[in-house]
């Protein structure tokens, strides 16, 4: 059962402007919708969040979202090249 003013069980509801806060929803988060849901406000307000994007990727694949991660890799904020944990 999910407790209110929760994102899943156990995790609080982050401050909204709290890019820490959503990147440990993203990362520890049981619901992987919920856990993208998570990294895209992390990714909001800090872009450059690596394991929040090691994350994403993580749960995209364990979705079947392939072409999702496709579009990821070619938006990635850094320049070339990415970080060696994303390529």
């Amino acid at each position: 059962m999910e407790l209110p003013g929760t994102v899943g069980p156990g995790l609080p509801m982050p401050d909204p402007g709290d890019a820490d806060a959503w990147a440990v929803q993203a990362i520890r988060g049981r619901d992987d919708e919920q856990a993208l849901e998570a990294a895209a406000r992390a990714l909001a307000l800090e872009p450059r969040h690596e394991a929040v994007w090691e994350a994403r990727f993580e749960r995209l694949l364990r979705l079947g979202r392939l072409a999702e991660i496709e579009a990821a890799l070619a938006d990635l904020p850094w320049p070339a090249p990415a970080p060696a944990s994303l390529r």
